[in-house]
């Protein structure tokens, strides 16, 4: 994974050492949560050459974007097994 706060950046790699996924989404879910939790340790860094804050804010809002994407789809997904008048009455109780 590749990351970068502005100017300063850095990168890790997947080993057969590493954690290991059952599925893609699990991947990303845990890159993604590796992602804002360093990025959300820069917020308010001193080191402004390298941490650009507005930068790194930008990010962690695009970070929020995609993780509610991703349970907006994942609930569209479940919702499609149900008959319709159960995904109404589960709506209403």
């Amino acid at each position: 994974m590749n990351y970068y706060y502005g100017v300063a950046d850095g990168c890790y790699g997947l080993s057969v050492y590493g954690k290991q996924f059952k599925s893609r989404e699990d991947a990303l879910h845990a890159a993604l949560v590796d992602l804002k939790l360093m990025m959300t340790k820069k917020i308010g860094s001193t080191d402004t050459s390298n941490d650009k804050q507005a930068f790194i804010l930008a990010t962690l809002r695009d970070i929020v974007k995609v993780q509610i994407n991703s349970v907006q789809l994942f609930f569209s997904k479940l919702f499609k097994c149900f008959p319709q008048c159960l995904v109404i009455k589960l709506y209403y109780w």
